[in-house]
């Protein structure tokens, strides 16, 4: 099962949560985190291909990001 950007979201910020040590803190790792892989999908050689998955998990990590803030 796949999960939705929501449930992502909630998923990052539930592991990250109790090593944190403030709300903000947990919010600024899972940014960190998220960033991180966006720039390792976006710096694969293949990235320019119209229609290609990795164009698609960019957009869908980016959407994580998103749903982190309305936590």
């Amino acid at each position: 099962m796949n999960m939705t950007p929501k449930e992502k979201a909630k998923q990052i910020y539930d592991k990250i949560n109790p090593y944190s040590h403030c709300k903000t803190d947990t919010y600024k790792l899972s940014y960190l985190l998220i960033d991180e892989i966006i720039k390792a999908l976006e710096s694969l050689p293949d990235l320019q291909i119209v229609g290609n998955i990795l164009l698609d998990n960019i957009v869908f990590w980016q959407e994580v990001k998103q749903e982190i803030e309305k936590i």
